[in-house]
């Protein structure tokens, strides 16, 4: 009995000290910072982040949580009912409520893993890591992407610059550039610190309500050097031709004189001259018309592709020679340094690569794309003009879709089918074939179809 009255003495006790006592840090923190509170409020209303988010301001922000925060804001954007296909991607720790946030997230390419297939859920953003996805996210919502190199030289401001893990340079000084982070305790970027999860709604925050900073990115384009201005089709074709003999990522155009770029010129200028197998993306974006090509094969495969061209040319192109000249030159080099892929043509795996003028000159090995394609890139590093035509043929083995090109010698216009020319063996030997070597339209029309509209008239 005695010492059940001392265990409930001292019970009431501790009781009583625990009412005395200030309350624990955590609970301060509940509340948002007061130069957070709008953004923490405006995220609320939009359903920004969910659950236990909205507690603990002050502290850090894990990668999962993040990796909600940038979905939702993305979805606040672009609305979509789209759904998560993929299997979960990580074998470590995360909390149940975020494995879909973090999936999304990496499907959108807003985050990643750290390697050997794990995520770190349940660890601290730094600042620097913030920024590289704060980038991904922009280059993923704003029409055209951005170019966030070129602003190393804002690190020389900072005694801690040298700190910034060469994977986020960029992205964090273009963002200071931008405003949207700033340094902290005079000159430092601070790197390694982390973010809390006030600091990451007001960023958000700013990004999604502040048109200037939309604004302040989209200025960066009439810096570009990959902008032209544009008075007409030809200017456009010019410039999209340009592009893609170079390699370049993305090109803006800037229309003058009352000019108006259509889409529809702009996809079948593309489709006439692409040689890498690619997509694009295309449309107006503030003042000017951004072309965005996404290459079927890589960048050092464009690169190696275009000094192949160049070299070929080089040695089979030679001085005081005519158009024509160049042409039959091109022409016959291409058809007796080429295989058909006819291996995989039957199997039907044709890689990617036998689609494209890489397959032909560095490969050896195509299909008729990749033939018309390599034909293309010659003739324009020759001077001369011309378009790859999309079309179908038939013959006693064959009959569907094939490419082949349209050339302009002497002022006219002829077909040539590199493809159907390409030598045929007889007796061990290979017989080089000009069957289809500058035709008229009549004469293609006889095993080819295209649409006439969309291609010059060979007559």
């Amino acid at each position: 009995m005695k010492t059940s009255r001392v265990l409930i003495i001292i019970f009431c006790i501790l009781l009583l000290i625990a009412t005395l006592l200030p309350l624990p840090i955590y609970a301060a923190a509940s509340e948002p910072s007061s130069w957070a509170a709008p953004a923490v409020e405006w995220c609320k209303l939009n359903n920004l982040a969910e659950g236990i988010f909205y507690s603990d301001y002050q502290k850090y922000i894990t990668r999962e949580e993040i990796a909600m925060l940038f979905v939702k804001a993305y979805d606040f954007l672009e609305p979509s009912d789209e759904v998560v296909d993929s299997d979960y991607p990580f074998v470590d720790k995360y909390t149940p409520m975020y494995k879909e946030y973090i999936q999304k997230a990496y499907q959108l390419g807003i985050v990643s893993g750290y390697g050997n297939n794990t995520f770190g859920a349940l660890d601290n953003v730094t600042r620097e890591q913030m920024s590289v996805m704060l980038v991904r996210f922009l280059n993923m919502v704003i029409l055209g992407g951005i170019d966030y190199s070129g602003y190393l030289f804002y690190g020389d401001g900072f005694s801690d610059s040298q700190k910034i893990s060469p994977w986020a340079r960029d992205s964090m000084l273009y963002l200071y550039h931008l405003g949207i982070i700033k340094g902290v305790s005079g000159d430092r970027i601070d790197p390694k610190g982390y973010v809390t999860r006030e600091q990451a709604m007001v960023i958000v925050y700013r990004l999604l309500t502040n048109d200037s900073i939309i604004s302040n990115i989209q200025s960066n384009l009439y810096n570009s050097k990959n902008l032209y201005t544009v008075k007409s089709y030809d200017d456009v074709k010019k410039a999209i031709v340009s592009a893609l003999m170079n390699g370049d990522e993305r090109i803006y155009l800037k229309s003058e004189g009352g000019y108006v770029i259509k889409d529809e010129d702009v996809l079948n200028l593309f489709l006439q001259h692409d040689m890498y197998a690619s997509s694009i993306e295309y449309g107006p974006v503030d003042r000017v018309y951004y072309i965005k090509f996404n290459y079927g094969i890589g960048e050092e495969q464009v690169k190696k592709t275009i000094s192949k061209a160049k070299e070929i040319i080089s040695q089979i192109i030679k001085p005081g020679m005519t158009d024509y000249e160049k042409e039959l030159a091109i022409h016959d080099y291409i058809v007796t340094h080429t295989k058909y892929d006819y291996d995989n043509f039957l199997k039907d795996t044709i890689p990617e690569e036998s689609y494209t003028a890489y397959g032909v000159l560095i490969n050896g090995v195509g299909v008729c794309q990749g033939y018309a394609s390599a034909m293309h890139m010659l003739l324009m590093l020759a001077g001369i003009d011309n378009v790859i035509v999309t079309g179908t043929a038939k013959n006693d083995s064959f009959s569907g879709g094939h490419a082949w090109n349209i050339v302009k010698i002497g002022g006219k216009y002829y077909h040539v089918d590199a493809t159907w020319d390409d030598p045929v063996v007889i007796g061990g030997s290979e017989l080089l074939s000009h069957k289809y070597f500058n035709l008229s339209d009549t004469e293609m029309s006889k095993d080819h179809d295209w649409d006439k509209s969309l291609y010059p008239a060979c007559n």
